[in-house]
């Protein structure tokens, strides 16, 4: 019997299985390796923010989040409130990194992104042209071939229209085919690739036809 999923925004009670959800899931990313403590408070910041959503799938009958999506109608807004609001928390987070340099440089990257004008060959990650984004998805493997990443993406489509989004990107791993395969079907078109912490990446552009122009 098929389980009883419904698509609501993430409560605080949620958070922290939603962290352990991107550290199963997504766990080619150098923020996985930061512990389930840090990516409990990106999650609650990034649903706390007024240009930010996190979306989970609840399974009502295990009682358990079976997968999430989080979204900004502004990346770059987001960021900035995160860090002037709360920066001070991932800072003390962040503490016992200091002595290893090459994971600040990433998360400072990471963190800083947004803002950059970058040179040609990153000018990728910034198409200012296009402020939204859908910033990571996942699916618990248990769950999967349900349809609740698609139904993720269509309640996260609708915040956006909300807001008068009339377009989003999303990056992924060009090498994951499986995350290359499910943007193609949910409707996006790829724009191109770049490097990123010396990764392949890709970056996908979606139009959403129902939004006011």
């Amino acid at each position: 019997m098929e389980n009883k999923i419904i698509i609501q925004q993430c409560t605080p009670a949620q958070v922290s299985a939603v962290a352990l959800l991107h550290r199963k899931c997504i766990s080619k990313g150098f923020i996985s390796n930061l512990g389930r403590t840090f990516l409990s408070a990106l999650y609650n910041s990034i649903n706390r923010s007024p240009y930010s959503k996190v979306f989970v799938a609840y399974d009502t009958e295990q009682k358990n989040p079976a997968g999430f999506i989080s979204a900004a109608i502004d990346t770059r807004a987001m960021y900035r409130h995160i860090v002037l609001r709360r920066g001070w928390l991932f800072a003390l987070l962040l503490l016992p990194n200091i002595f290893r340099p090459s994971v600040v440089k990433k998360i400072l990257e990471t963190l800083l992104y947004p803002f950059h004008a970058g040179d040609n060959r990153d000018k990728a990650v910034q198409d200012d042209s296009i402020s939204a984004e859908l910033l990571s998805i996942a699916v618990d493997e248990k769950y999967r071939g349900q349809g609740i990443g698609k139904r993720l993406v269509l309640k996260m489509e609708r915040y956006f229209m909300h807001a008068g989004v009339t377009e989003y990107k999303t990056v992924t791993f060009s090498q994951d085919v499986n995350a290359n395969a499910f943007y193609r079907f949910c409707g996006f078109t790829r724009q191109k690739t770049f490097t990123h912490h010396k990764n392949v990446m890709s970056e996908y552009v979606k139009h959403l036809s129902g939004a006011p122009q």
